[in-house]
């Protein structure tokens, strides 16, 4: 189909859950770009429960079927004369790398979209790309767990991971010979039962613990150029499950140290074929300032960081996610000099949640409260992002003083859980 001159433009957003696609329709309002859809649910429910007047339709897939569901995506798009796709849902990143490769737009290598999301075939691509990366034993069932525990090769702690999950779901940390069985079986279970788990690769993946800090970059590419957009600093639990308790915009590190971690982004970016789109890349500096990069995605970071990059730098990765997908220029300079952080209301232990008190309101510095489980309803501490009862946002121009304020706010929030 060939646009007519004058007419909006037309994107394709592949999945429409979340906040982040919320985000997203907002913008297409404002900007009168149509936006059309591919979804697992019906056209019509997905139609009918919006309230974004930019959705005009959408097309239903299957996506336990990729190479059909790249075929049907890439026909509607075809018959309505899209100019851009693109998704927030890492699991479907490889299919809208088809998509746009078939399409001839914007889009990342259809040859390595997999290692942005297979860990395995990333910490392969790392590997021949240079990149410093964690030791790393791959197991696909108990006996290789019980022979890898048997080896002496192993230091702990060491961290155990699924091979295609997402949200740090399956993550855990064994302390020792004991514990890595128990690791291993939930990563299993948890990847059985995922929103595409008739998919994903069901081997998993013992790595070395790294020590240090952990911080994540938040990129822009475009055309196979890579532009930073900030350095994001986190803070999290110390037990079996790595949980983010805290994130903030911008880190605060010494030129030589975000060099080094910027750096180390980019090589992970070009290693697994991201070359239009935004990335997340988690970084661990150790303690001899060395960076090893323990995961890319080829999405808009999670956990409220695109709120946090907007609040303090003024930049919108929503904004740069629909521009790269239809091929225009992309401004990511800072236009202002704040600081935003987030913290995150999590339980010590699981069970049904009976009251949550002292949650702060959203006023002054606070720009966002949002609570995600209320009383009666299971709380998890599994590590994933799903087992968080809620977040607020803190704002400001000096980092100490909004980092004081979120710490305080959250250390008065009391969680009963029976």
């Amino acid at each position: 189909m060939r646009v007519s001159e004058g007419s909006p433009r037309r994107l394709l957003i592949v999945d429409v859950e979340g906040p982040d696609v919320e985000a997203l329709l907002s913008i297409c309002d404002e900007q009168s770009i149509a936006v059309y859809f591919a979804t697992l649910r019906g056209v019509a429910e997905v139609l009918g429960q919006t309230t974004h007047g930019c959705v005009r339709d959408g097309v239903q897939v299957d996506y336990s079927l990729p190479e059909e569901a790249v075929s049907k995506i890439v026909s509607f798009c075809q018959g309505v004369g899209v100019e851009g796709v693109l998704t927030v849902n890492e699991f479907l990143t490889p299919v809208v790398a088809q998509v746009c490769h078939r399409l001839r737009l914007p889009g990342n290598d259809p040859l390595l979209a997999r290692s942005a999301r297979n860990k395995i075939e990333m910490w392969e691509r790392f590997g021949s790309s240079g990149m410093a990366r964690p030791k790393t034993w791959i197991v696909e069932n108990e006996d290789d767990v019980s022979e890898l525990m048997s080896s002496e090769c192993l230091e702990y702690p060491v961290v155990v991971k699924p091979c295609e999950n997402a949200g740090s779901t399956g993550v855990s940390v064994a302390f020792n010979r004991q514990e890595i069985l128990d690791c291993f079986r939930r990563a299993k279970k948890l990847n059985e039962s995922g929103p595409y788990s008739d998919w994903l690769d069901n081997r998993v993946l013992v790595q070395e613990y790294l020590t240090g800090p952990e911080y994540s970059v938040e990129s822009v590419t475009r055309d196979g150029h890579t532009e930073h957009v900030c350095v994001t600093e986190k803070v999290t639990t110390g037990n079996e499950f790595r949980v983010d308790l805290g994130l903030g915009v911008p880190a605060s590190l010494d030129d030589t140290t975000r060099k080094s971690i910027q750096e180390q982004a980019t090589k992970a970016v070009e290693a697994v074929g991201i070359r239009n789109g935004v990335s997340h890349t988690e970084v661990k500096v150790g303690p001899s300032g060395d960076c090893t990069v323990v995961e890319v995605a080829a999405r808009i970071a999670g956990g409220r960081i695109a709120w946090l990059v907007r609040n303090a730098l003024g930049v919108d990765l929503w904004q740069a996610c629909i521009d790269v997908a239809m091929g225009k220029s992309v401004e990511v300079a800072a236009t202002s000099h704040g600081y935003s952080a987030a913290r995150f209301i999590v339980s010590d232990s699981p069970g049904r949640l009976v009251k949550l008190t002292n949650v702060p309101e959203v006023g002054g510095s606070v720009s966002e409260v949002q609570i995600r489980r209320g009383p009666g309803q299971e709380i998890t501490v599994d590590g994933s992002s799903s087992g968080r009862i809620g977040h607020f946002i803190v704002n400001g121009n000096d980092r100490d003083q909004v980092t004081q304020e979120a710490d305080s706010l959250l250390s008065r929030i009391l969680v009963e859980v029976a």
